[in-house]
């Protein structure tokens, strides 16, 4: 067994030194994505992804046992899939900041993720306020 496959089944039982470890070895991956996401918070919340995807990796599974490739993996994976779910709650939020501050009602506009319907609905409210009834 490795180094990594210790570290990651001593953090599974509660050893805090391992976990601590593991945050600083993989510590410039993390960073790297909170750069990109640009938040004050965000470093923090990767982090929790992190520690999550370190509590679930199926160490029983074959594979996990054989190599440190499929435990790297699987966590580059999880924090980039953590970084994807950030950055579009993030863009979200930022979308729903900007119908707030033009006076928009959000009860009106339909917010899903396609963001033509938004744009039409803020370009029919955009023409009312322009145009008179003839």
């Amino acid at each position: 067994m490795s180094e990594l496959y210790t570290m990651i089944k001593n953090s599974k039982i509660n050893d805090s030194n391992s976990m601590e470890k593991l945050c600083e070895k993989f510590l410039p991956l993390i960073k790297k994505y909170a750069i990109k996401l640009n938040y004050e918070d965000a470093f923090n919340d990767l982090q929790l992804y992190f520690i999550e995807c370190i509590l679930k990796i199926p160490l029983e599974s074959g594979n996990f046992v054989k190599s440190d490739y499929y435990i790297l993996s699987y966590i580059k994976k999880s924090i980039y899939f953590g970084y994807v779910a950030l950055s579009k709650k993030i863009q979200k939020e930022n979308y729903r900041n900007i119908l707030c501050e033009n006076d928009y009602t959000i009860d009106k506009i339909f917010y899903e993720n396609n963001l033509y319907v938004l744009e039409d609905e803020l370009f029919k409210n955009d023409i009312m306020k322009i145009l008179n009834e003839k």
